[in-house]
């Protein structure tokens, strides 16, 4: 997940406008990026246990925008939250919609 990471770090200064990343087996996507009033944010999925942990622990995790709330969290990268948990944010969605083994 480092690469995604790193992918999304270099692409916050530029003129981004919006960005899906998929597996590459099963098509699913586990990151939306994109530009939103002058910020760049991150939809990602999230186990619904942890939702309102992620929610509540930083003002920069808010409901997935244009996503179902119960399992998208939308990250606005301002700062606001700790290159360690988005690492880790990013780490879930990936597992989380990488599907069975028959489709990686």
């Amino acid at each position: 997940m480092l690469s995604v990471y790193a992918y999304i770090k270099r692409r916050m200064n530029t003129a981004i406008v919006w960005t899906v990343i998929r597996h590459r087996g099963n098509k699913r996507v586990f990151a939306w990026i994109y530009r939103r009033e002058e910020q760049v944010c991150i939809n990602l999925k999230c186990a619904p246990e942890w939702i309102e942990f992620w929610r509540n622990a930083y003002s920069g995790v808010r409901p997935g925008y244009h996503l179902n709330k119960k399992h998208w969290n939308t990250v606005v990268l301002d700062g606001s939250v700790p290159d360690k948990d988005i690492k880790r944010m990013i780490g879930e969605s990936y597992d989380l919609t990488r599907g069975s083994g028959k489709e990686r």
